[in-house]
């Protein structure tokens, strides 16, 4: 009985909450659009040379002026994030790419503004409405209120909507062409160089290497691919995390391993700090890259001095970025971050001398240049005096074991340096020496030398 009791009391609160919220949307949509007969059409929607629709939906009023979707408007052809619309409040707000600025409008009130200017402004309310469940508003009004140029052409059916800023579209079409006319530069460059006669360097470098490979693989089958990426600076520091998911339609869903790396770089006391899915690298003599899921990086010393000869450049950004290589001023290559979060340029021919240059190109439209500093000395001399530490512990990718790394090395003469590394291997249960040694007895001509005791001895 008195369970009774109560259900029956909370049916009439929930009944009563749900009628007030059914009386103010009728409200709300009576006041704001009843007042005004909109006819819905479609126009000639022009924004930008590569943003425009042939056969756009607008509502107009008794005197034909157009009034726009301000969700699909904002999100869809100026490519603004964040757009959100309270029917009840009668309010949106939309955030202004590359630096996210807070734009806003209030019906009730009939004003608008934006987070970088502290006056408000005053607009015709019967300029916006509510029409079955979304807010329009009059291309005017939105001319004002963001800055665009609007035009109505009555005659034509043409509405024109012409930004005062670039739009990310158009930024990504232009990047594309000056791809194209980059690489035609660059291929002409080399058939030049080909066809005249090659003189020796002016500094004199050397490169011996070796490789073999093999790949084997089958005709790809299709499926349906799921991923996602979170990227948040905080405390200082740079956070990423990811999974992706592959469903053939044929065989067996492929469920990746989760991924999150937390970095801090360039602080007061060391060049790097790192947790979470990380990458071991070294000099390529003895020891090979490493990657774990679980692991623990410190390096007191910047390690983004690269190798003369064949070098390897990769870093982390956001998901969708885009990285553009330039050496001596020529475009060589563009690649996408991937799904980790990490992008990478493998075997880049580079000497001291040149100039490697990464122009950066972010989801959002902000852009960045990184220069890539060639090391003459192949990065491995330190100054007289200093010291050099690093640490590294992980649990290794695929089952292959928890691997922990500590190293010290000493610049003990301005061309020489000395290092010792103690380490435990994956699946062993003994330390296992490294010991290095930098000699550069001359500019031209260096010698690293590395020794280490393995677990047969």
């Amino acid at each position: 009985m008195i369970y009774s009791k109560y259900f029956s009391v909370g049916s009439r609160i929930f009944l009563r909450v749900f009628l007030t919220y059914v009386i103010s949307l009728f409200i709300v949509s009576s006041s704001f659009c009843e007042q005004k007969k909109f006819e819905e059409s479609f126009v000639d929607l022009r924004v930008s040379q590569n943003v425009n629709d042939s056969y756009y939906k607008i509502y107009v009023d008794e005197k034909e002026n157009p009034y726009i979707n301000v969700k699909n408007f904002f999100t869809d052809y100026l490519g603004f994030s964040e757009t959100k619309c309270d029917v009840l409040k009668f309010y949106c707000e939309t955030k202004m790419p590359p630096n996210d600025t807070l734009f806003w409008i209030d019906g009730r009130s009939g004003e608008f503004g934006n987070a970088e200017s502290s006056d408000n402004e005053k607009f015709d309310k019967s300029s916006i409405a509510v029409i079955k469940k979304e807010i329009w508003i009059r291309y005017d009004v939105i001319a004002k209120w963001i800055p665009i140029d609007g035009e109505w052409s009555l005659d034509a059916y043409i509405l024109t909507m012409n930004p005062k800023f670039k739009l990310i579209f158009d930024k990504k079409v232009e990047r594309q062409e000056l791809i194209k006319k980059l690489t035609k530069a660059q291929l002409k460059k080399d058939i030049e160089q080909k066809a005249d006669i090659i003189y020796p360097e002016k500094d004199f470098n050397a490169v011996a290497r070796y490789r073999w490979g093999l790949s084997v693989g089958t005709q790809s089958s299709s499926s349906t691919s799921i991923d996602y990426d979170v990227t948040l600076d905080f405390l200082g520091g740079t956070g990423v995390t990811g999974q992706s998911f592959a469903f053939p339609l044929s065989g067996k869903r492929v469920i990746s391993t989760p991924y999150g790396t937390y970095s801090m770089r360039n602080k007061k006391h060391f060049a790097l700090m790192e947790f979470g899915t990380t990458t071991f690298d070294m000099t390529p003599l003895l020891l090979s890259s490493v990657k774990t899921d679980y692991g623990f990086r410190f390096d007191s010393r910047d390690k983004s001095e690269r190798r003369e000869g064949n070098i390897n450049i990769t870093d982390l950004a956001p998901k969708g970025t885009e990285v553009d290589l330039y050496i001596n001023g020529y475009y060589i290559s563009t690649v996408k971050v991937a799904d980790d979060g990490r992008y990478s340029f493998p075997e880049v021919i580079a000497s001291g001398s040149d100039s490697v240059l990464l122009k950066i190109y972010y989801p959002n439209g902000l852009e960045e240049e990184k220069k890539i500093d060639i090391s003459k000395d192949g990065g491995n001399r330190l100054p007289k005096g200093e010291f050099e530490e690093r640490v590294y512990v992980g649990k290794g990718t695929n089952n292959i074991g928890n691997f922990y790394f500590t190293s010290l090395r000493y610049g003990l003469l301005h061309n020489l340096t000395l290092g010792v590394s103690p380490m435990f291997l994956p699946n062993q249960n003994h330390v296992t020496p490294l010991i290095d040694t930098y000699f550069m007895p001359f500019y031209w001509i260096n010698f690293l030398g590395q020794a280490m005791i393995s677990s047969s001895g």
